[in-house]
């Protein structure tokens, strides 16, 4: 087999009993490698679905959710203190009001910000 000389015509069935078990066995390998491909594929979803979720629960944890109201205009006032900003909508209370809902209602509630 290592060699370019020709096998002797005795071994030739025992050669092509090893080339068809070899080609079954790589057919057999090939499927169950696409098996857990499809496993390890609907595993690593599960796992980022999964993430998703605990983020959303760890957010909701959060002590930023907790703080009130009167301290977050505060930080608004000093975060946002020019009132040039108000017609830059990349800076400014613009920025602070669309990072969600709550700041968004926080910031518009708040004259001296705009």
């Amino acid at each position: 087999l290592d060699t370019n000389s020709p096998p002797a015509e005795y071994n030739h069935p025992a050669l092509r009993a090893f080339v068809s078990r070899g080609s079954a066995r790589r057919a057999y390998l090939d499927a169950k490698t696409a098996s857990l491909k499809a496993e390890l594929e609907k595993l690593l979803e599960e796992r980022d679905s999964l993430d998703a979720e605990v983020r959303k629960h760890e957010g909701a944890l959060s002590p930023l959710r907790r703080m009130p109201v009167e301290i977050i205009s505060l930080i608004f006032k000093f975060a946002a203190p020019f009132r040039s900003y108000v017609m830059n909508v990349k800076e400014g209370p613009w920025t602070l009001s669309a990072v969600c809902s709550r700041w968004r209602n926080i910031a518009l509630s708040q004259p001296s910000l705009w």
